[in-house]
């Protein structure tokens, strides 16, 4: 899953996300797949908010509030919105990822990431 998700080299094979090889278009292939580690590495100075903006402006995603409001409302992270990173359990970083993650990339990833988590991958 992590070469796929442009992660860790390769070197013998071609691999694409939605037609977008990793290799050559890397941005369109993780725009088109939502990838949130298992142990995310997060800056433990930067708030949970604050991680979300930093992934919109990686990505260059210019409409991002309505989203991030919407996904930190649904991974139960309104109200740890200004907490610093640093201050989260595991799996609340783990939630941060994911939201990171879903910022940017299409619905139609997350439903592919989530069969993916869900296969084990």
């Amino acid at each position: 899953m992590r070469a796929v998700a442009g992660v860790i080299p390769f070197t013998d094979r071609v691999i694409e996300v939605a037609r977008h090889n990793v290799r050559t278009a890397s941005l369109q292939a993780k725009a088109a797949l939502a990838y949130a580690p298992d142990a995310p590495a997060l800056f433990g100075s930067l708030t949970v908010c604050e991680h979300l903006v930093l992934a919109a402006r990686a990505y260059a995603i210019a409409d991002y509030q309505t989203r991030a409001e919407d996904l930190l409302r649904q991974f139960q992270l309104s109200d740890r919105r200004d907490t610093l990173a640093q201050e989260l359990s595991r799996g609340a970083r783990q939630k941060v990822a994911i939201c990171a993650a879903r910022s940017f990339a299409s619905r139609n990833a997350c439903r592919r990431w989530l069969s993916a988590a869900g296969a084990g991958s």
